[in-house]
């Protein structure tokens, strides 16, 4: 997103940003760009994006902070800092993936992984 973009996006958030009704059940990690806060999750009302889930940080804007995610992005970002196994795993979990088979298997992966790792302990 250019600077121009940043600026336009910043100034119209206290019109098209709320918290999120239905948390994504997500992570909220420390602002890997500013350390000072931890995410928050939003949803868009803007017509453009309306609905659609992101994730900064509070001090977006200020000092230099840029921390901003829409949900996919996030949830590869979580992936890559070891928050969470994969991806696949993650959507099934958010109910992302528009596959109800495919989330039956990847839930029932984590429920037998789940059970390994309790009794092998």
């Amino acid at each position: 997103m250019s600077q121009s973009s940043w600026s336009k996006f910043f100034q119209g958030s206290a019109r098209g940003w709320v918290a999120s009704e239905e948390p994504s059940g997500l992570s909220l990690v420390q602002c890997t760009k500013c350390k000072l806060q931890y995410v928050i999750e939003l949803t868009t009302k803007t017509e453009e994006n309306f609905n659609r889930k992101f994730f900064k940080c509070p001090r977006l804007g200020i000092n230099g902070c840029n921390f901003f995610m829409w949900l996919p992005e996030y949830v590869e970002h979580l992936k890559s800092i070891g928050w969470i196994r994969s991806s696949i795993e993650a959507y099934a979990e958010l109910e992302l993936v528009d596959n109800k088979d495919l989330n039956m298997e990847v839930l029932g992966i984590k429920k037998d992984m789940t059970m390994i790792l309790t009794t092998s302990r």
